[in-house]
C-alpha cells in the first residue's frame, strides 16, 4: 500500500517536472499578448494546471532546501499570473498558499522577512475572499469585517479562507509584542471560525491547530486555558490522524508551554523527529518543516521554559 502511494507521488512530482518545460512557451505568450487581455485569460488558462502540479509536487518534496531555492522564482510565476488576471480566485488563492509555505520555511532563521511574505500572503488572500461579490460588498458598506466574512458559506472558499487566516495568523504570532499586528486579532478568528462552520476537518484541522494556538496566548478571562486548547488540538489530531506533524509541534509550542510541561514538550517534538514524513505522503514537505522546528526547538528549550 505504501508502496503504491509513493508511486503515485513519484509519478506526480515526474509530471509536474515534465510540465514545468512548458512555462517558458506560456511566459513568451504573455509578452507577446501584453496588449491583450482576452489573450492573457486564455495563457492563464493554460498555465494553470501547469502551477497545479508544482504546485503538488512542492508538496511531495522532502528537500527543504531545493524547495527553499525553487519557491521564490514559483512566486515570481504566480504573482505574474495574477497581474495578468487580478481576478483571477484560483491564481489569488496559489499566490497566498504559495507565500505562506515560503514564509513558514523562512521564520526561524529571517523572522521579519517571513513576516513580510506572510503579510504579502494574506493581502492576495483577501484579495481572493472578495472574490465573493456579497463578502465584498458588505465590506463597501462598512459592515465590521467579523460579521462580514460570515456571508462567506460556499466551499469553493474554503481555500481563501484557511490560507488567509494562516497567513495573518502566523504573521501576528511571529509579532506578539506588537500592538498593532494583535489589534487584527479578533479579525483572523473570524476567518478561522468562518472555515471552521464549513468544514473543520479541512486541510487536516488546521483550523482548530490555529485556534489551539490562538487560546493559547489568551488569559481565561479572554476564552483561553489549558482545558479549551487541549480541546482544539484534540480535534485537529483527529482530523489528521496525528500524522499531520506541525499539529504536534504547534502542541508542544503552545500547549506544552502553557501548562510548564517539559516533559510534554520533549516528547512531542521527539515524537516529530522520529516519525517518518512520508507517514502523510502529500504532505512531506510540511513534515520536513515540522521537524526542522523540532529540532530547533528542543536545541533551543530554555527559550521556552
Amino acid at each position: 500500500m505504501c508502496d503504491n502511494i509513493n508511486l503515485r507521488g513519484g509519478e506526480r512530482k515526474m509530471k509536474a517536472l515534465r510540465r514545468l518545460r512548458l512555462i517558458p512557451l506560456f511566459v513568451g505568450l504573455f509578452i507577446i499578448s501584453s496588449g491583450c487581455s482576452g489573450v492573457k485569460k486564455v495563457a492563464i488558462k493554460g498555465v494553470s494546471p501547469v502551477l497545479d502540479d508544482v504546485n503538488e509536487a512542492i508538496f511531495y518534496e522532502n528537500d527543504l532546501e531545493l524547495v527553499k531555492n525553487g519557491l521564490p522564482s514559483t512566486i515570481i510565476l504566480v504573482e505574474g499570473m495574477v497581474r495578468a488576471s487580478p481576478k483571477n480566485y484560483k491564481m489569488l488563492v496559489l499566490a497566498a498558499k504559495a507565500f505562506a509555505g515560503y514564509a513558514i520555511v523562512m521564520e526561524d532563521e529571517d523572522p521579519e522577512h517571513a513576516s513580510m511574505l506572510y503579510l504579502k500572503g494574506k493581502e492576495y488572500g483577501l484579495r481572493a475572499l472578495k472574490r465573493h461579490r456579497g463578502f465584498r460588498n458588505a465590506l463597501e458598506n462598512e459592515t465590521p469585517f467579523e460579521e462580514a466574512v460570515k456571508l462567506i458559506n460556499r466551499k469553493k472558499y474554503l481555500p481563501a479562507l484557511i490560507w488567509t487566516g494562516l497567513c495573518w495568523g502566523l504573521d501576528i504570532m511571529l509579532r506578539i509584542d506588537d500592538p498593532m499586528a494583535v489589534i487584527n486579532a479578533t479579525k483572523v478568528r473570524a476567518i478561522m471560525e468562518q472555515a471552521s462552520a464549513i468544514d473543520d476537518s479541512y486541510f487536516y484541522g488546521m483550523a482548530h491547530v490555529f485556534f489551539g494556538s490562538y487560546y493559547a496566548i489568551l488569559p481565561s478571562i479572554f476564552g483561553g486555558g489549558p482545558e479549551v486548547v487541549q480541546a482544539e488540538f484534540d480535534k485537529a489530531f483527529k482530523a489528521s490522524e496525528k500524522k499531520f506533524l506541525l499539529a504536534k509541534v504547534f502542541y508542544a509550542r503552545y500547549y506544552a508551554t502553557l501548562i510548564m510541561d517539559e516533559e510534554l514538550f520533549e516528547r512531542e517534538l521527539n515524537e516529530v523527529l522520529e516519525t517518518p514524513s512520508d507517514i502523510l505522503p502529500e504532505m512531506v514537505f510540511l513534515n520536513e518543516i515540522a521537524k526542522a522546528k523540532a529540532k530547533r526547538m528542543i536545541e533551543d528549550k530554555d527559550k521556552y521554559f
